[in-house]
Order: C-alpha cells, then structure tokens, then sequence
C-alpha cells in the first residue's frame, strides 16, 4: 500500500485436524487462470486440490508460515475441525475467518482419494 498502490493480501486457508493442518494457497487474481496449491504444515507439496484442477508447480515458503502456524493450531484447538483464514501483508498475519463447513461442506477434493484421507483426520470428540 506505500505509494498509494493497493495490494490484494496473501490469502492462506489452514485445514485444522487438531494437529494435522493442510495449508490451501490461492493466488490473488481470482480470475479463469485462477491458481489454488496445497502444502501441510512442514511446506512439504501435496498433489491434491479442493474444487479446482491440481497444480504440479510449487510456490515458495511464506516468511510468515511458522507464525500462521502457531495462530492456527491457538485457534482450533479444541475444535474437532475447522479452517482458519489468514491474510499476511509483508510479515504481518491478519486473521480473517474460522469455518467449521467450507463451500457448506459441498466442496470436492481431487484426487478422490484426498476426501477420504482428510475424512480420517476428522476425530469427532462426542
């Protein structure tokens, strides 16, 4: 935002299963070459993806992960499951949102697979 140009924030969606967390990275454009990428908690790659194609290309660790990471894991936990959204702007972490039922719990994973993995994270306390 210095020089009067505006910057859309870097939008970070953390998957929280209790300790498991799945990083979902969207580029800013959100436009028909929109990007979306999936990494855990350790920026390791993971080739699946959430209501769009899978990428096969890696972006570059955040400065800010750690400290994303340790705001996620404060937030949720004591929740069974939920996503946390976090914008950072240079090394500043903003929370935006915490959703217990992203896209209403309509959204699909590709592969497959990948619904049935993160499904078996889900330990429900009764």
């Amino acid at each position: 935002m210095k020089g009067g140009k505006w910057k859309v924030p870097e939008n970070y969606r953390l998957f929280c299963f209790r300790e498991n967390i799945f990083i979902q990275i969207d580029d800013a454009n959100y436009s028909n070459t929109h990007k979306r990428w999936f990494y855990d908690d350790k920026w390791n790659f993971q080739v699946f993806s959430y209501n769009m194609p899978v990428r096969t290309d890696e972006i570059p660790k955040p400065a800010t992960l750690e400290g994303m990471i340790n705001i996620a894991k404060y937030l949720s936990n004591s929740i069974d499951f939920v996503r946390v959204d976090l914008y950072t702007i240079g090394t500043k972490i903003i929370a935006g949102e915490l959703t217990l039922t992203p896209v209403g719990g309509t959204g699909k994973f590709t592969p497959k697979i990948w619904d049935k993995k993160l499904g078996d994270l889900w330990k429900i306390k009764a």
